[in-house]
């Protein structure tokens, strides 16, 4: 396994892999799809998980082929030293729609990382409370 550099605090992201598409866990309870969001210049470290198949995280520029296997822990690190959008896939044969499970990493500045951070974990509230005032409507 590879181990992240140790100049800094990596930060520490699960990836999650489930046919078919990806679930990023952040240390703070945010959490995306498809899309990962990180900071510049920042070693982050991806705990890599399967809910079902065996997924294979790969984003050419950025790391290397990295297996996610259901009930085995894999991790996987990379420092972008540029911003930008990175994209990739899984590049490992998981069933039938395999082929349609991308990933896009987008490098950010620091600022515009805690702006996405807190943006996205109001949308999740909002979407939570959404959720909870409907079924309370209809129950």
């Amino acid at each position: 396994l590879p181990s992240a550099p140790s100049s800094q605090a990596p930060l520490v992201i699960r990836a999650c892999g489930q046919q078919w598409l990806w679930r990023y866990e952040y240390p703070d309870g945010t959490y995306s799809y498809y899309e990962l969001v990180v900071p510049v210049d920042t070693a982050v470290v991806l705990k890599l998980c399967s809910t079902d198949v065996v997924h294979r995280w790969w984003v050419p520029g950025l790391s290397g082929k990295f297996d996610a296997t259901p009930g085995t822990s894999n991790q996987a690190w990379f420092k972008a030293d540029q911003e930008g959008i990175y994209d990739g896939a899984s590049y490992a044969f998981s069933g039938a729609s395999y082929a349609v499970m991308r990933t896009r990493v987008r490098v950010v500045d620091v600022p515009t990382y805690q702006s996405w951070l807190e943006q996205q974990a109001a949308d999740i509230q909002e979407a939570q409370t959404f959720v909870q005032q409907a079924n309370g409507e209809t129950g």
